[in-house]
């Protein structure tokens, strides 16, 4: 280092004071140096003839000899060879190079190690054996993995309460998994048993207790489903017309805007489908509730959309019904489409219709046993649009009997189900005589139907039904069907489902799963009876089997989602990434289920991404 570099010796010195300018190698390269990484001032020689110094060129090569500026250019001086004679010794070495050339010994340090205490010796290259690693068997991480799941979580030491994981337990099943191949123990290693909520200890309110009880008018959800275009949303548009929840003044509004539109046929239809795209397109998108009273019944009516591409929209519906309305079409070969048959073929021919090697593209199907599979009970069949085909009892027999074995596999018996020939736009056979405490006059039954039918309406087969049997008395659960906005009483945080078990009050804490959030209810509005409230809509208690509207504080909105489940704070759902499933194949399958096949799981109005670990049984 120079001068100029922070320290100084003078053994380090090679500059010449005499001749400072001739020095044009100021430490690059080996040029200033006798050694190759020594640090002692090279000797210079004195050409021939005089003149400056001029060094000569080492192993790292100095740089050429030029003009300097200001001065000439010297010319290169061939060396003259060695004398001979012994040796010269090296000049001694400087400080720096004594101090660098050190040994930790000699520099007074001592080793950071002095012994290894860490790992045993390595063993001798000549007592080394080569053996060939076993991949047939687990490796070592496999056994080690399978000793931890084995040891029951112990702790650093092998005891309980420690931080790590423990290897000296005997587990004889652990063993055995660790011998086991990689592909073997993925197939044979025993799942872990869901978690199980225990509701021994819940005591429900004398209230609620009664709510669990067949005392009183009952109180169901009907879902309303059938292959698109079945007429569903114009059957039950003119069945809320003849019970009182859809008014004169609606009807007329709605009939003036179908014409406007070009849809006229679709006026009671609107009664339901109040969304533009839902009008703009002529089907129903998404699932519209209303509620009503028969007389005898507290009514939620959940219109499904029957459309291939909205399943998942019927299904958010079908989830949270009691009861199903299936409703076929009997004018022209609708119902064989929908039911996915040839038309050409006899229509009394019952086991043609259930067994044909047809493309079975219709909803009607899949509707049916989604509705079963999703915990629907009883199923009211309504043979629509009778008045197209004359009210013709041999088309409403065909339809019954071609139907009917379907429906027994499905699981909807002759005890669980009733057929009923009605008419959506000339709102026959819809209602028995006149409507629920409205005065609106109920259609007469033309003679060529009342000739050969002795059966109930449609509204007397929903009286008919047998009670819901909700079970044992639970804590509450309500999942979550959609989030109500822009109501300023129920505030900013609101939802609206159906309440499964349980019962929800004005004041409690409620926990939101699955993200875990606390909240207090604020507002409970009960919309399945309404009537029975003596103030309005407002209400401060709601049992199993209501529909309901809640507002909620005291949680932030972003964890409000449908899907989500309210519960009660004492014992929440058990949440879970694995569960055994019973599943019945559709027509619609086009692949097989194997395992690995991934899947979406639908429940209630949340669908998530699922894969099939495990075929249990077929």
């Amino acid at each position: 280092m120079s001068r100029e570099g922070g320290w100084y010796d003078e053994a380090d010195d090679y500059y010449d004071d005499e001749a400072d300018d001739d020095d044009w190698d100021d430490g690059f390269g080996d040029g200033a140096y006798g050694t190759v990484g020594s640090l002692a001032a090279k000797a210079k020689k004195k050409p021939a003839g005089g003149g400056g110094t001029q060094p000569v060129a080492g192993p790292g090569g100095g740089k050429q000899v030029g003009a300097v500026a200001g001065k000439p250019a010297k010319a290169h001086v061939k060396p003259t060879a060695a004398k001979p004679g012994p040796p010269t010794s090296p000049p001694p070495a400087s400080a720096m190079a004594r101090t660098m050339r050190a040994t930790n010994g000699e520099k007074g340090v001592a080793p950071l190690i002095s012994k290894n205490t860490m790992f045993p010796p390595a063993p001798s290259a000549g007592g080394v054996t080569s053996t060939p690693f076993d991949f047939a068997g687990p490796s070592p991480d496999d056994t080690v993995l399978a000793k931890r799941a084995g040891s029951g979580n112990p702790g650093l030491n092998g005891g309980e309460g420690g931080g790590g994981v423990g290897l000296d337990e005997e587990d004889d099943e652990s063993a055995r998994l660790a011998k086991l191949s990689l592909r073997q123990r993925e197939t044979e290693t025993p799942t872990e048993k869901p978690k199980v909520a225990d509701y021994s200890s819940y005591q429900p309110s004398p209230d609620e207790l009664v709510s669990y009880s067949t005392a009183g008018k009952p109180k169901l959800h009907l879902v309303v489903i059938g292959h698109v275009d079945a007429g569903k949303s114009t059957l039950m548009g003119r069945v809320l017309h003849l019970v009182g929840t859809v008014s004169d003044k609606q009807v007329h509004r709605n009939t003036r805007d179908a014409a406007a539109a070009g849809k006229a046929s679709f006026n009671w239809a609107w009664a339901l489908d109040e969304r533009p795209e839902e009008r703009a397109r002529g089907v129903t998108v998404d699932v519209a509730r209303v509620q009503f009273d028969t007389g005898k019944t507290y009514v939620t009516l959940l219109d499904a959309p029957g459309h291939k591409d909205f399943v998942p929209n019927a299904i958010i519906g079908m989830s949270q019904a009691d009861v199903a309305c299936l409703v076929l079409d009997a004018s022209g070969t609708n119902f064989e489409s929908g039911f996915g048959v040839d038309a050409s073929s006899s229509s009394s021919d019952a086991s043609y219709y259930d067994s044909s090697p047809k493309t079975r593209a219709g909803q009607t199907r899949e509707h049916v046993r989604l509705a079963r599979s999703l915990g629907v009970d009883f199923l009211v069949v309504a043979v629509s649009k009778m008045d197209s085909v004359g009210y013709d009892e041999n088309r409403f027999r065909a339809i019954k009997a071609a139907i009917e074995p379907f429906l027994k596999t499905s699981g909807f018996g002759e005890n669980k189900t009733v057929f009923v020939p009605v008419s959506g736009v000339e709102g026959v056979n819809l209602v028995d005589t006149v409507g629920v405490s409205t005065g609106v006059d109920a259609v007469g039954v033309p003679a060529s139907l009342s000739a050969w039918y002795r059966g109930p309406s449609l509204l007397g087969a929903i009286d008919n039904l047998p009670p819901i049997n909700r079970g044992s008395p639970k804590p509450l659960r309500l999942p979550v069907s959609e989030i109500v906005v822009g109501d300023r009483e129920l505030g900013t945080c609101a939802i609206g489902g159906k309440i499964e078990s349980g019962s929800i009050r004005v004041g409690e804490k409620v926990v939101v799963m699955p993200c875990g959030q606390t909240a207090v209810v604020k507002h409970v509005r009960v919309l399945s009876r309404k009537s029975e409230s003596t103030n309005g809509d407002k209400n401060n208690v709601a049992f199993v089997g209501d529909a309901v509207d809640i507002g909620l504080e005291k949680i932030d909105f972003a964890s409000l989602e449908p899907g989500s489940v309210l519960c009660h704070s004492s014992w929440p759902v058990v949440p879970t990434n694995k569960f055994v499933v019973k599943v019945v194949t559709l027509d619609t399958l086009r692949v097989p289920l194997l395992t690995g096949s991934n899947v979406v799981c639908h429940h209630y109005a949340t669908a998530v991404d699922a894969k099939v670990s495990k075929l249990v049984a077929i």
